[in-house]
């Protein structure tokens, strides 16, 4: 009864949560007899309903909108929304120098309490929040702290004159005088790198750099994502979003930025075009990653360009560039599709084999590390039999290809470290690796127990 107690729960523990982390699940789609359930399931679980990354290893919760201010040199005023996703704190500006004064939530008194240094209130549930308050002072403070993750700021008044906002990290400089040389223009310059990976499906890596002078503000940057690729991620520093319209918004204020952008392009490809559209720099710069072991191809229709010579970012300086103008295409001509001849496995091993005291078997451990480039089965060789078997920390399952087959598991190319134990019986010979792969590096360790329960071992490596 306890086991079945315990199944039930679990199983529903999993529905429930499975239902919550759909992307409608958070709306409504729960039966009317689990939603009294909700609550228990989220406990201590509820940035499960947040925003998630892509791949979702990250979850955001809280999102922080334009920050607003009016000031003088006895005051001033705030203003700010905030979208809460799951019950927590809300970070105000201020410091413990510079208290926020009757703080309005939703036009409601709120507690204010000091929050690892700072002054932040706590919302009991997910929501939209407008937050409000003032501050009192005798003079002017050069600057004032703003809550992290806060994007844009309006432009502000200063004994009724308004000031454009001079943000370093979450400062904002509230007497920091500048002069007429350096109040610049709104002026937004951007350059485009790709880096185009051709798996499958091709992926495209687009990294834009962003220089921002003028004030803060809401802008549409001038690049557009391609028409016939599909959305995967979007990265930046600032908060940054794709519209409606295709285009990348952000809540830029004045620096340098870099936005990345990832997508991947439907169907086969055989030519990738730089549209002849208005938006976005006239030229970039595309770095090209083959995999051979999918197809080979050569590339045409654009000049080469030697990466160290340019400023495509770092990390692509090793592979082919190209220098791209608008209306041009690189063409990839595909010479075969394949690997029709792999390199072989590279593998490490190290066996330990525990003698048993009346010496007739050996149980054997084996750590198996390296790199699968073909034949994706491991098989145990005669006379050794396979008892059990993990591969990146996961248990295999151990199958013979036929009655009398050898067991063995199926493997994926890639990187690979295998733990694996098995019995020796009845024989003195068997082979040193073991597996019927070559072995780059072997070493083995000899257990034996005396009667006394005295343990020997005999290290060999080669």
């Amino acid at each position: 009864m306890i086991i079945q107690k315990k199944l039930y729960y679990e199983l529903l523990l999993f529905f429930i949560t499975l239902l919550l982390s759909s992307p409608v699940g958070a709306n409504t789609d729960i039966p009317e007899s689990l939603k009294e359930w909700v609550p228990w399931v989220l406990h201590n679980q509820e940035e499960q309903l947040c925003t998630s990354s892509y791949i979702g290893k990250q979850k955001f919760c809280v999102w922080p909108e334009a920050f607003q201010l009016d000031i003088s040199s006895s005051g001033g005023r705030f203003q700010q929304g905030w979208k809460m996703e799951k019950k927590g704190w809300i970070i105000l500006p201020g410091n413990e120098q510079h208290w926020p004064q009757g703080v309005l939530i939703n036009k409601k008194p709120a507690l204010v309490v000091n929050h690892n240094g700072v002054p932040a209130l706590f919302v009991e549930s997910p929501g939209e929040y407008a937050v409000e308050g003032t501050f009192i002072w005798q003079t002017l403070p050069q600057s004032l702290n703003i809550p992290p993750g806060t994007g844009l700021v309006f432009p502000f008044t200063v004994n009724g004159k308004q000031q454009s906002a001079d943000i370093t990290s979450n400062t904002l400089w509230l007497s920091r005088k500048t002069t007429s040389d350096q109040q610049e223009r709104d002026v937004v310059q951007t350059q485009v790198y790709r880096h185009i990976n051709d798996t499958i499906p091709m992926q495209i890596t687009s990294h834009i750099a962003v220089q921002i002078s003028g004030k803060p503000r809401e802008l549409i940057i001038d690049w557009t994502p391609p028409e016939n690729q599909i959305p995967i991620d979007l990265r930046c520093s600032l908060p940054v979003k794709l519209g409606p319209d295709q285009k990348i918004h952000m809540q830029a204020r004045p620096g340098n930025y870099t936005i990345i952008y990832r997508s991947r392009v439907k169907g086969p490809v055989n030519f990738l075009e730089l549209s002849q559209s208005s938006h976005g720099p006239d030229q970039e710069y595309w770095s090209f990653e083959s995999q051979n072991n999918l197809r080979m191809v050569k590339v045409s229709g654009v000049p080469t360009v030697d990466p160290s010579q340019t400023s495509i970012p770092r990390e692509w300086r090793s592979l082919p560039a190209y220098l791209v103008k608008k209306g041009e295409s690189m063409l990839f001509e595909t010479i075969k599709r394949g690997d029709t001849e792999p390199a072989p496995n590279n593998f490490s091993l190290s066996r330990r084999f525990w003698l048993d005291t009346n010496g007739k078997g050996i149980t054997v451990e084996d750590t198996l590390s390296g790199i699968v480039h073909k034949d994706p089965r491991l098989e145990m060789q005669n006379p050794a039999k396979l008892g059990r078997m993990r591969i990146n920390n996961r248990d295999q399952l151990i199958t013979q290809i036929d009655k009398n087959g050898k067991a063995g598991v199926e493997v994926r190319q890639g990187n690979i470290k295998a733990e694996a134990v098995s019995r020796i019986e009845g024989t003195r010979t068997f082979p040193a690796g073991g597996w019927g792969q070559t072995i780059d590096n072997l070493s083995a360790e000899l257990v034996m127990q005396s009667l006394r329960n005295n343990i020997c071992r005999l290290t060999l490596s080669g």
